[in-house]
């Protein structure tokens, strides 16, 4: 049975929290549990490593290497109003279009991280390569880490062990889910959770999984609602799926991504947020992680930056269209005196090779009848 006392990590921490208010629960419905002895920090630090072995790098577009996370993050800005949801004046809109601005002022730009630190649901909308995906690794590695602690409200507290109400800040254990994945897999919900312990050899990880769920202190994180077809209602199935998890576990608190315009918002209990464009302060940031040496860094930033450049400045606001420049820099040394080299190359790589990088395929788009040339 698993011992009490000094946790070898944040994810041991957490999970032990767990055992420690609902193993009676546990071994009551378990047939493994109580006759067999659990090797429990070893299955603890296995999940805290196999999550750094999964979400600590990124697979960047063109490059064969991926990259760690920590090494060229860049915190992320999140809108707290969803533009969809606003209206604005001609002015505003020909001042956008014109290169002068953004839609959204700098009071409505929020740390994301801090953001998800308030312990609500949120639905976590963005553009293509806007960083989505990114940020919930981000988040997974910040809370596997022991770096992130969640807010938590009265509500919460009246569901939880009478000695544990006085706490208002709990640390999390991340589960990461690719929606696409688990919808290919046909597995539950609950059951694509339980796989994630399963495969650190928890055994007959389902009991316990139920009362992690319930204790406050698990951390859904679902990546990538629109790469789930809507074919044969797939997208709508699993919209209700998710609705009947969160009331059944609404002590856990979740994270759901999709691009824009591929959703209609019919979740309760989430906050709807959107990713926003990175400003200035962000791309210099980036640049300067991406490049290894300073001086480079220092020579990509100030020819970027050069009036004439204004074009590219607008592409550089998307993150994956940052990276494309900076691959490009780093190549040549330059930006190509023909910016429509560059246009070209992010066009084909918003419309085919990042979907195909990750073996995605939209067959429900409105624009699915147009050849690829129409849609360039």
């Amino acid at each position: 049975m698993m011992a009490s006392g000094t946790a070898a990590s944040p994810i041991a921490a957490v999970l032990q929290f767990v055992w420690d208010n609902f193993g009676k629960q546990i071994l009551a419905e378990s047939t493994k549990w109580g006759r067999k002895g659990v090797q429990w920090k070893v299955a603890a630090n296995r999940y805290g490593r196999r999550l750094e072995e999964d979400y600590s790098k990124l697979f960047v577009l063109g490059q064969p290497d991926p990259k760690l996370i920590d090494d060229i993050y860049t915190y992320i800005k999140i809108l707290d109003r969803v533009t969809a949801f606003k209206r604005h004046a001609p002015e505003k809109l020909e001042s956008l279009f014109m290169g002068r601005g953004l839609l959204y002022s700098d009071e409505e730009r929020h740390d994301g991280l801090k953001l998800v630190q308030t312990g609500d649901n949120l639905f976590i909308l963005g553009k293509p390569g806007a960083g989505k995906t990114t940020f919930l690794k981000q988040v997974t590695m910040q809370a596997a880490r022991g770096k992130l602690s969640r807010v938590v409200d009265d509500n919460l507290l009246a569901l939880l062990p009478k000695k544990y109400q006085a706490t208002k800040t709990v640390t999390q254990a991340p589960i990461f889910i690719s929606l696409r994945a688990h919808v290919d897999s046909g597995r539950s919900l609950f059951e694509s959770v339980e796989h994630e312990l399963k495969i650190c050899r928890f055994p007959e990880a389902a009991p316990f999984v139920k009362y992690f769920l319930k204790s406050g202190r698990a951390l859904v994180l679902l990546d990538g609602l629109d790469e789930v077809k809507q074919d044969d209602d797939e997208r709508r199935q699993l919209l209700d799926d998710i609705h009947d998890f969160m009331r059944e576990y609404r002590e856990t608190q979740f994270l759901i991504t999709c691009r824009v315009a591929a959703a209609d918002y019919s979740l309760d209990n989430v906050r709807y947020l959107e990713m926003a464009d990175f400003d200035d302060e962000q791309k210099r940031l980036f640049i300067h992680r991406w490049f290894v040496d300073a001086e480079l860094a220092g020579q990509c930033w100030q020819e970027l930056e050069q009036p004439e450049n204004i074009g590219l400045q607008e592409l550089a606001r998307v993150p994956l269209l940052l990276t494309l420049l900076a691959i490009t820099y780093e190549e040549t040394l330059h930006f190509p005196q023909r910016r429509v080299e560059i246009y070209e190359e992010a066009v084909d790589a918003l419309l085919k090779k990042w979907d195909s990088r990750r073996r995605i395929r939209r067959g429900e788009e409105p624009y699915k009848q147009l050849s690829l040339g129409r849609k360039r």
